[in-house]
């Protein structure tokens, strides 16, 4: 199936088209129905760049947001929605008569990547990764090739469908855009924009015969049997004998973009779908058995809506996607219908401290949880704060069992963080505003007891009361990346090591007396102090196929005895390390989250979307996933626990043992933030809470 196309138009009505054979996690990911309200998986966030349509009658849909959607047709409305990448998807295609998908996705290096995902299990078969561009994929007539054109080399790639292996392709000069085989998948035809049908016998890899066409057809495909090929240009839609690439039919439809579709693999029909600035028109193309080029129905379309990015035909009409993210169905009333989705809160930042879970989401909003699961009741409401202007919040590492968070700001040098004491039942007690700190953006902050500590961007590192915000100690490291508590008086500096510099750094905050951490890298990106003593952190290393990003168990004391826990390529930043019971875990890599056993990474139980913040507690490692979904895990096995959705309105909680609770949302102020010079009041109280926060049972 051809990848996604640039349309910068407005979409709207779908005009009925016939049928179509178009090739191109588990319960926690399901839509519910609970008391007759579905609760369906929300939209893709950003364009949607490949439609298909399964044996099932399931549309499927990915994207920029790297998710796949299933799509009930018949009843207009999410199934499922589950993270392929954390990468844009630009191309899919489905592998005849399975469960299978193939995906083109590419990160901000340049690195594409063909993977294959059983969809149905929601697992991923392989990945085959690539130095230059993929522009196109497509399954063989019989699925056992997977065929990838390249964007600006010459040639294409043959993948074995089954296992991943690269196979040998015939050697083809210049650009392909189209490529398909024949039934028994021993011929294939391409058509190339430099103006050429060819077809070659894959036995071979020769090239058995060659015929001149039009150059630098836009949305070229194969219909009626192979026997035409239609594809656009700048007048409109030309259609080609596929046997000798003879004009048979040129229809002059000027348009500023277009998708030009098969109707079926078999019929001798097409659709033209012409895009405008100001105007939008569905042509539905037919060859007559006279041999003559009809023009069955032509309707201009009302624009209201976002731009299309993708279409597909359907059995009675047209499946399109947005750039928006929204999918629609055109219907043979000349009616649109926008699929259900129910839109989650998207939180982006979590935190624990003792027996209270805090977070924030993406639309300055703040809530507080109980930290177990099993403490949510049914029918009681959430509450969040609003208009919060922070951007991450910490919690307590040193879990003396009082519920104290700091609040603070990334990027606004203007706002000084706050540390909340909240009291029994998560009733905010205190609050002071830390206004001691260097005017510098922070990097990092934490908390453990009565101390705060704070690591800016210039590389001040500040230590105060988080009592009354008075400055305990103050050190300056160059290239400071991240900061961490190993215990009440002492911290862990990451560094960039310059000048003979070491990576890592133990630091006395008492006595100011610095520590290097000889380990061998340059780099030191993270670190983290574990409940159980034991220090770990990220480095960046080097290795034969170049860059990674390497998480260890440092040995303080002998560094070169620190062990190696894991390694992924690449620089990461973007990632946590946490301790539950002694047993580590992280994020680290793009694709999950794992804890390290003596058999070495084990992955955690996959959530809908991959896990972007991940944090410890005592009984639990609790994440939020791409979705903004939080997860909790069982630390010995990875197992999924449970899953909270917020939303505007509700919150949703599914259990691995098939309960599933729910209870609404309150919005509510944030608390007034204290002056400059306030300091922890003792004996302030609010009224109770939305719920009951008890101690975690073990």
């Amino acid at each position: 199936m051809r990848c996604s196309l640039a349309i910068n138009i407005v979409l709207i009505v779908f005009l009925a088209l016939p049928a179509s054979s178009c090739v191109s996690a588990q319960s926690f990911s399901s839509s519910r129905v609970l008391t007759g309200e579905v609760f369906a998986p929300g939209p893709h966030e950003g364009a949607v760049n490949a439609l298909v349509l399964d044996a099932k009658n399931q549309l499927l849909s990915v994207g920029e947001d790297g998710f796949l959607e299933i799509w009930d047709i018949r009843n207009k409305t999410a199934l499922e929605r589950f993270e392929l990448s954390p990468y844009a998807i630009s191309c899919m295609a489905l592998r005849p008569d399975k469960t299978q998908v193939a995906v083109v996705d590419h990160d901000a290096t340049g690195a594409y990547r063909v993977s294959v995902w059983d969809y149905a299990a929601k697992k991923k078969l392989f990945t085959q990764g690539f130095r230059d561009s993929i522009a196109y994929i497509n399954y063989s007539a019989g699925g056992n090739i997977i065929i990838a054109a390249w964007g600006t080399m010459s040639g294409v790639v043959f993948i074995q469908a089954e296992n991943g292996e690269l196979i040998q392709a015939p050697e083809i000069s210049g650009v392909v855009t189209l490529a398909c085989t024949g039934r028994s998948e021993r011929s294939m035809v391409i058509y190339q924009p430099v103006g050429a049908i060819s077809y070659w016998d894959l036995n071979s890899g020769k090239e058995m015969q060659r015929f001149n066409a039009p150059a630098q057809l836009r949305s070229p495909i194969l219909f009626g049997n192979n026997r035409f090929l239609g594809g656009l240009d700048q007048s409109g839609v030309v259609i080609l004998d596929a046997v000798s690439g003879v004009i048979l039919f040129r229809e002059r439809l000027t348009a500023q973009g277009g998708i030009l579709l098969p109707v079926s693999h078999e019929s001798a029909e097409c659709v033209y779908l012409a895009l405008n600035s100001y105007s939008s028109t569905v042509y539905h193309f037919a060859i007559s058995s006279e041999g003559q080029l009809e023009t069955k129905r032509r309707v201009p379309i009302p624009l209201s809506f976002s731009s299309i990015t993708s279409a597909l035909i359907l059995e009675d009409g047209a499946a399109l996607g947005t750039a928006d993210g929204k999918v629609w169905l055109g219907s043979q009333t000349g009616t649109t219908t926008k699929l259900n989705t129910k839109r989650q809160l998207k939180l982006t930042e979590l935190a624990v401290s003792a027996s209270t879970l805090g977070f924030l989401s993406n639309e300055r909003s703040m809530g507080f949880i109980p930290l177990d699961y099993k403490h949510l009741k049914n029918n009681t409401p959430i509450q969040l704060e609003e208009e919060v202007p922070y951007t991450a919040i910490t919690g307590d590492m040193g879990r003396f069992g009082e519920t104290r968070f700091v609040l603070w700001q990334s990027a606004n040098t203007r706002l000084a963080p706050l540390i909340r004491l909240m009291g029994e039942g998560n009733v905010s007690v205190s609050e002071l505003s830390v206004e001691t700190l260097p005017r510098a953006s922070l990097r990092d902050a934490s908390l453990y007891g009565e101390k705060a500590l704070f690591l800016d961007s210039a590389g001040n590192i500040t230590v105060v009361s988080a009592a009354n915000g008075d400055r305990l100690f103050s050190f300056s490291v160059i290239g400071a990346l991240d900061v961490a508590f190993l215990n009440d008086s002492a911290i862990l500096v990451g560094r960039s090591a310059v000048s003979g510099d070491t990576p890592f750094l133990e630091i006395d905050i008492v006595t100011g007396e610095t520590v290097p951490i000889a380990y061998p890298s340059a780099v030191g990106l993270k670190v983290y102090g574990g409940a159980s003593g034991m220090f770990y952190g990220a480095a960046l290393g080097q290795n034969a196929r170049g860059l990674s990003t390497v998480l260890v168990q440092l040995n303080i004391n002998s560094p070169e005895l620190s062990t190696k826990l894991f390694e992924a390529p690449g620089e990461h930043t973007a990632f946590d390390i946490v301790e539950t019971d002694s047993i580590a875990a992280s994020n680290l890599g793009s694709e999950g989250a794992y804890y390290y056993a003596t058999s070495g990474a084990m992955p955690f139980e996959r959530s809908p979307g991959f896990p972007t913040r991940l944090v410890d507690s005592d009984a639990y490692f609790v994440s939020v996933d791409a979705d903004g979904s939080i997860a909790w895990h069982e630390p010995a096995s990875g197992k999924l626990l449970a899953l909270l959705r917020l939303y505007e309105d509700s919150w949703l909680l599914e259990k691995a043992d098939g309960e599933v609770l729910r209870g609404s949302v309150e919005i509510i102020p944030m608390r007034q933030v204290p002056a400059p010079s306030a300091v922890i009041l003792p004996d302030v109280t609010e009224p109770e809470p939305a719920y009951s926060l008890e101690k975690p049972t073990n």
